[in-house]
């Protein structure tokens, strides 16, 4: 790496953190209906082939949304014991703007 990269911000990390997310359930679920029966090992080597270009398609799904008027924020926080989340109110990590 010879080039003089940018340190992300911390929005920027959220942003692909989400994306990636995105990303790694939509492709999961097409990789598993594609090949039902693969190990584990291929599972993540595939996933690593294809990371890249669907995180980007992931970070243009939230581009798209935020035009819509969606508000990605960040994970909500998680409680320190059960009978905390028990009690804590579901939040979502999208919310529509109003």
């Amino acid at each position: 790496m010879g080039k003089n990269v940018t340190p992300l911000t911390d929005e920027q990390k959220m942003r692909r953190r989400v994306a990636r997310a995105f990303a790694r359930r939509l492709w999961r679920a097409e990789f598993k209906a594609a090949n039902p029966e693969a190990p584990k090992s291929d599972v993540n080597a595939a996933w690593k082939a294809a990371r890249r270009s669907r995180t980007k398609a992931g970070l243009g799904v939230i581009r798209r949304l935020e035009k819509e008027g969606f508000k990605i924020s960040g994970p909500a926080k998680k409680p320190a014991s059960k009978a905390a989340s028990d009690k804590a109110a579901p939040s979502a990590g999208v919310a529509a703007a109003v």
